[in-house]
């Protein structure tokens, strides 16, 4: 379906999340968006009587293919065997494929599932839509490496295979951007044959997909008994993936809100309005694979509590609370003043919340400086943000606390002040890095390596390495050739 759509000056492309019932597509999709910085365009259709559920649907426009933005249509479509022709339908439009898996469950009714892909597939008029296999699953015991699953699937040897965890966000990024390469790869040949096609996308929304379908085929819906737990992750998020086949709803614990007594709250006046303010919105719960709550609201507050922050004492649960307290106040330099630490009682049990509100992120500093057409401006604003990740590494590591770092949870403040994210823990001996220390560096790549390769395909890379090398940094001067070297490696 690939479509130069000259009005709006992208290309548009579809990549397309398929494999059988509970892989994990849908969790892939919402991953994927909360990396790309797009976890609120997520768009789920249901019927309201049957909640039947379509498809999900994300769009991101990044890089660019012959002088044109790629605007990239994201969906899944349903796999439940009853659905077939909805799932049809949509596959015939991509032009590529993320073919999610299970690796713990992996049988043969899953290699009858990517036949059955290949067939529909085959159906398509023009040039071949290529597929990436994602094994899914990779934090849970028994999955399989890809090593055992390209030979499982060696009839197929030229289809890649990429170890992922969407609950963890692991591979997502690199199976997605593996796929917008095949995809504007299927529409360079069709370019090259006169059969790209050029004019205004008539699909520009989940809605309108949504449209196109129902006039299309005819519409089904799954009977009460067959709607699956899938259905229920994407209508709560609130799932559980066990290791016996099955996945288990879990209810959503007891939040603090602003009737919590100030002998559970710390700062007590601070964090009441805070409470009062994270309330107002709706929430966004999700149970990561660890037991750890994460809790979002639309208004950028954001709830962590981990599977051992639960006590069934007060006493204890009081205690619990101090230490927490005295951990937040020993690096409270690194965190933002719209923070607190809450203990909600849930009938004889109380649950210990760190919560904060969020401020813009280095993910998005990073993107926003990867999409530059200005070379020398991009390579500046690349290396800042290496400078700033690197003192943030500096700066927890000099803390007692546990600090777990990512682009993600290292956010900026209106000062330009480090700001750490995510939750803090009982901790660690400091450690006081060297420049050129060899666990600072690779931080560093793993942190830029997936960002900049997804993007470094519509780049000068040549010329942004020249940028980059002329630049010289007072602090951290290994930074420019690190970031150098991972921008050459995504052309050799």
């Amino acid at each position: 379906m690939a479509i130069i759509d000259n009005e709006r000056e992208v290309i548009v492309v579809r990549i397309v999340y398929d494999g059988p019932p509970l892989s994990g597509k849908t969790t892939s999709l919402y991953s994927l968006g909360k990396i790309l910085g797009q976890s609120k365009k997520v768009y789920t259709p249901k019927e309201v009587e049957g909640h039947t559920i379509f498809f999900d649907w994300l769009d991101y426009t990044g890089g660019y293919f012959k002088g044109h933005s790629i605007s990239c249509q994201i969906i899944t479509v349903p796999g439940q065997n009853i659905l077939k022709e909805h799932r049809e339908f949509l596959l015939r439009s991509a032009d590529a494929i993320i073919f999610v898996l299970d690796a713990t469950h992996t049988e043969q009714s899953t290699l009858d599932y990517f036949w059955q892909t290949q067939q529909m597939l085959a159906q398509q008029a023009e040039e071949t839509v290529k597929i990436v296999i994602q094994a899914n699953k990779q934090d849970l015991k028994g999955a399989l490496s890809s090593q055992q699953l390209k030979a499982l699937f060696s009839e197929y040897p030229e289809v890649k295979v990429i170890e992922t965890s969407a609950t963890l966000g692991k591979g997502i990024r690199e199976s997605f951007v593996l796929a917008v390469r095949l995809a504007t790869e299927r529409a360079s040949l069709l370019m090259e044959r006169g059969k790209l096609a050029i004019g205004r996308a008539e699909i520009v929304d989940g809605e309108s997909l949504l449209a196109q379908l129902k006039n299309t085929v005819e519409i089904k819906t799954l009977p009460d008994n067959t709607l699956s737990t899938e259905t229920a992750l994407l209508s709560t998020e609130i799932a559980l993936s066990a290791e016996n086949e099955e996945s288990t709803i879990i209810h959503l614990p007891q939040l603090p809100d602003e009737s919590t007594a100030p002998q559970w709250l710390w700062p007590p006046l601070l964090g009441k309005k805070m409470l009062v303010a994270l309330l107002k919105n709706q929430l966004k719960p999700h149970l990561k694979y660890d037991k750890t709550w994460i809790i979002d609201s639309n208004n950028g507050w954001r709830c962590f509590s981990k599977a051992d922050w639960y006590y069934t004492n007060p006493t204890v649960a009081r205690a619990a609370l101090r230490t927490y307290i005295k951990l937040h106040l020993q690096c409270s330099p690194f965190l933002s003043e719209q923070r607190c630490v809450a203990l909600a009682q849930d009938e004889q049990q109380w649950r210990l919340w760190q919560i904060l509100h969020k401020v813009p992120t280095l993910t998005d500093k990073l993107q926003q400086a990867l999409q530059r057409t200005d070379m020398h401006q991009l390579a500046t604003e690349v290396l800042a943000c290496a400078q700033y990740y690197v003192h943030a590494q500096q700066q927890a590591a000099n803390y007692s606390p546990e600090f777990n770092l990512s682009l993600d949870n290292i956010g900026l403040d209106s000062a330009e002040q480090l700001i750490y994210l995510g939750c803090i823990d009982n901790g660690h001996t400091p450690h006081h890095f060297s420049e050129t220390d060899i666990v600072l560096i690779e931080a560093l790549k793993q942190a830029f390596s997936a960002p900049i390769a997804e993007h470094a395909q519509s780049l000068d890379v040549v010329k942004i390495c020249a940028e980059i090398e002329s630049i010289s940094l007072e602090q951290y001067n290994f930074i420019p050739k690190v970031i150098s070297e991972l921008f050459l490696h995504t052309i050799n």
